[in-house]
C-alpha cells in the first residue's frame, strides 16, 4: 500500500458510516416520551377544551423546516415563562407514529407529540407544514404557516399571556 492511499474497502465503510448517520443502526434511543395515536376527533377535544390554551405545532417527519424548528419548541417548552401555556405537536405523517418516535427519540423532545396523520391537513386547512396555530381556552385565534423560531414561539406565548388565558 502506498503511503497516502485508503484501501478502497475502508472509505466504502466510512461513506457508508457518515451516510447513515445513526439511521442505519437496528437500536432506537430509548423512548422517554412515547408518542401518541389519536384519532381526528380526539385531537379536536383536546385542543378545543376550555382548558386548552398554548401553541400547537403541526409538523411531519419528512420535512425540513419541520426538523429544524422542532428544537426551538424544546428549547421554549422548557424555558417557558407561564406554566398555564401548553405547547403540544402532532404529526400528520402518513407511516403511523414509528417515524415520529425515531424523530422524537433523536431531538429528546420533551413536550406531548401525538401523530393524527394526513386527515388533520384537510380537516384544519393546513397550507404547509409546518403550521403552528395558537389556541386560547380552546378557541384558534392565530394559524402561522412556516418555520417559526425561538424568539417568534416566545412572542405567541406572551401574547397568550397577556389575553388573560
Amino acid at each position: 500500500m502506498r503511503a497516502g492511499r485508503i484501501p478502497a474497502w475502508i472509505s466504502l465503510t466510512l461513506m457508508v458510516v457518515l451516510l447513515c448517520d445513526g439511521a442505519c443502526s437496528n437500536t432506537d434511543s430509548p423512548t422517554t416520551n412515547p408518542v401518541q395515536s389519536l384519532e381526528l376527533n380526539q385531537f379536536a377535544d383536546l385542543v378545543t377544551a376550555e382548558t386548552f390554551t398554548g401553541l400547537v405545532v403541526v409538523f411531519a417527519t419528512w420535512c425540513s423546516p419541520c426538523r429544524h424548528e422542532l428544537p426551538d419548541v424544546a428549547e421554549v417548552y422548557r424555558n417557558k415563562p407561564s406554566q398555564q401555556i401548553q405547547i403540544i405537536a402532532v404529526s400528520v405523517d402518513d407511516e403511523g407514529p414509528a417515524p415520529v418516535q425515531r424523530l422524537v427519540n433523536k431531538l429528546q423532545l420533551p413536550f406531548p407529540v401525538y401523530h393524527v396523520g394526513p386527515a388533520l391537513i384537510s380537516a384544519l386547512r393546513i397550507v404547509g407544514v409546518p403550521t403552528l396555530l395558537v389556541m386560547n381556552k380552546g378557541k384558534l385565534v392565530e394559524s402561522s404557516p412556516g418555520q417559526q423560531n425561538a424568539r417568534a414561539l416566545l412572542a405567541k406565548i406572551n401574547k397568550l399571556d397577556g389575553l388573560g388565558q
